[in-house]
């Protein structure tokens, strides 16, 4: 496929040097800012650079649009633009990046004829078909990284990437521990951040700690992790973290020039791109939960229960509905009071019982309304052009 870019975050720069290595994907036109344009032009990049973000959007020769920019409501606007214009689109996260951004995100790919992915830290994780097939087998996993020391990536998007690279081993974690260690001055030294699953839970879930160090470079080479099995044995998947440089021309970091190919195998696959929307927006609860298990210093259970219109609406008809069965107690006592105590006209009193009664036929009209409300999880997957 034809990959374009727009934005000024420096971490596309590895897909870009990905599809440029690759032997059935190339770089058609971009237009890049800030640290992405240095990068670009350090790399030597066959891309064609555009006076504006529109001349991208609107060129024909474009399959998929990867938009880097820093701010989510910029992002959040490119991507609806790219995918209105019949392209596939792959979103880095912004810097700030939350359950929000990606709420929108989802509405969008169910109303999208195309797929939507977020480029999050799974997608950097080189498959091991044999560390996957044993996934049963697996007894612990562990990641470390260095806490990041330049602009290219913020300590919450190195976070997020380890996170999502260690849900994307095959476990669905639903608790979070997070442990700092810091100096006299208060500067961080590391943070060890534990994944796990609640005592109760169906599946026992191998436990996952990412070890964030302070001291050494953030542009260190890619990292691994390191997953034992039960049997004593040892596997290592690797891992390039944000801020990480991309030498897809040697090879030095392997798995990349693989990386164009299984996003657009995902994209082309409206299940996939479902799956992998909900997966991300999980990763961002964890993420949220490492500063609440800071504050209350302790184990915090992550809720999935991600909000979707459906659900919304369904907490607003709860409450509404209490306040409507409230009124028309309340209202039917004080008009049998009325009523006894007042010698009112036949009309009074009928407008009386149509005020008292209105409410409730409203509410249950709004009832209709359900079917109409977008479920976050929906199984059906949006059409694919």
């Amino acid at each position: 496929m034809r990959f374009s870019v727009v934005g000024n975050l420096a971490q596309a720069i590895v897909l870009l040097q990905a599809a440029h290595e690759s032997a059935i994907h190339e770089l058609t036109v971009g237009y890049v800012t800030g640290k992405l344009k240095d990068r670009v032009a350090e790399s030597g990049l066959p891309l064609r650079l555009a006076s504006s973000a529109e001349d991208v959007l609107v060129d024909a020769q474009t399959d998929v649009i990867l938009v880097a920019a820093s701010d989510a409501q910029e992002s959040v606007y490119l991507a609806r633009q790219a995918s209105q214009v019949d392209c596939h689109v792959v979103v880095l996260p912004p810097k700030d990046v939350s359950t929000a951004f990606s709420y929108e995100l989802h509405l969008l790919l169910d109303e999208s004829r195309r797929g939507i992915i977020v480029l999050s830290g799974r997608w950097y994780v080189e498959p091991d078909n044999e560390v996957t097939n044993r996934r049963a087998s697996v007894r612990q996993l562990a990641l470390s990284l260095p806490i990041p020391g330049s602009h290219d990536a913020s300590l919450d998007h190195v976070q997020l990437a380890a996170i999502d690279a260690l849900c994307g081993c095959g476990f669905s974690y639903s608790q979070v521990t997070a442990i700092d260690v810091r100096a006299a001055d208060d500067v961080l030294l590391s943070r060890t951040i534990t994944l796990g699953a609640s005592e109760v839970a169906e599946a026992k879930l191998p436990p996952a700690t990412l070890t964030l160090t302070a001291g050494q470079t953030a542009e260190a080479p890619a990292g691994e992790i390191h997953v034992a099995l039960f049997d004593g044995k040892q596997g290592t998947l690797r891992f390039l973290a944000p801020g990480n440089s991309c030498d897809s021309a040697t090879g030095a970091n392997g798995f990349s020039p693989t990386l164009p190919d299984r996003l657009t195998s995902a994209l082309t696959s409206p299940e996939q791109c479902q799956t992998a929307m909900r997966q991300f927006s999980h990763s961002l609860e964890l993420l949220a939960g490492i500063e609440k298990s800071l504050r209350r210093r302790r184990t915090v259970d992550v809720h999935s229960d991600a909000a979707s219109e459906r659900g919304v609406f369904k907490s607003q008809m709860t409450a509404i509905g209490c306040g409507v069965l409230t009124y028309v107690t309340l209202g039917m006592v004080v008009y049998l009071l009325i009523a006894q105590v007042a010698d009112l006209p036949t009309w009074a009193l009928q407008t009386a019982r149509i005020i008292w009664i209105a409410p409730v036929v409203i509410f249950l009209l709004l009832q209709l309304l359900l079917p109409v409300a977008r479920s976050r999880n929906s199984d059906q997957p949006p059409a694919n052009g």
